[in-house]
């Protein structure tokens, strides 16, 4: 997968969004000979604080028995954190 990075123009008080600049994709793939698809936006940096979830699962873990659902919130939290 290629991204290109959008990047945000401001003019006056009006914000414009225009492709970055980078290394131009070919029009076929090198590796299969069919042409891409344009697709997104997409985010492509972290979306969660991995320090604030490493300290919730230990603080749930060290607290198994309060948590009813705890089967449920630890693995969601455990996905997050890898």
């Amino acid at each position: 997968m290629a991204l290109r990075i959008l990047l945000a123009c401001i003019e006056n008080t009006s914000v414009r969004y225009i492709p970055g600049f980078g290394p131009v994709v070919p029009e076929e793939c090198n590796d299969c000979g069919k042409k891409y698809n344009m697709g997104g936006p997409i985010w492509s940096t972290p979306i969660h604080d991995q320090d604030w979830v490493t300290s919730i699962l230990a603080d749930v873990k060290s607290m198994k028995e309060r948590y009813p659902a705890f089967n449920r919130i630890s693995s969601v939290l455990t996905s997050i954190n890898q």
